[in-house]
């Protein structure tokens, strides 16, 4: 499944592409635990990660302490509020990257 950024292209497949082609303006470091049950039951806990650009729309990533599944979210209206309404909404998920190593962090 891919989701459109409105008029942008889409989500790329796989995590690496999408931080390959964001100029990141905030990183985190972070520190994996490994998967608990609560991400089975799709109850990560989240922590920002990365906040950057991306086909001219900002992004903010967040990934689970736990299995580091990736959640991104398009917030270009929350850090630049005179941005057109036709814009996503503030802080609009637009989708997830497995944390899986085996599916190599594929888009969901």
């Amino acid at each position: 499944m891919q989701i459109n950024l409105r008029g942008t292209t889409a989500l790329p497949p796989r995590l690496d592409a999408l931080l390959a082609g964001m100029r990141v303006t905030e990183r985190q470091q972070l520190v994996a635990l490994g998967a608990a049950a609560s991400c089975a039951a799709d109850e990560h806990r989240l922590a920002r990660w990365i906040t950057g650009v991306y086909n001219a729309r900002w992004l903010r990533l967040a990934m689970c302490l736990d299995c580091e599944t990736v959640e991104v979210r398009d917030v270009t209206r929350e850090l630049i509020p005179t941005v057109s309404p036709s814009v996503n909404s503030p802080d609009e998920l637009l989708g997830w990257y497995s944390g899986s190593r085996v599916n190599g962090r594929t888009h969901l």
